[in-house]
């Protein structure tokens, strides 16, 4: 089964923003995450992201 990632905001962060977490809920809510767009969802390896520019 491929990983599944869901981005989980943490205090005082707005839907969009926090760490990705790894999903481990049903099918079933997974594919109503996916069809809301409520949180950012992805499959496959965890996503990276820079945090830090280098300018």
């Amino acid at each position: 089964m491929t990983d599944r990632w869901i981005k989980q905001p943490g205090p005082g962060q707005m839907r969009g923003e926090g760490e990705w977490v790894e999903y481990l809920g049903t099918d079933d809510e997974w594919e109503w995450l996916r069809g809301t767009g409520f949180l950012p969802t992805a499959e496959g390896e965890k996503p990276m992201e820079c945090e830090v520019g280098d300018g």
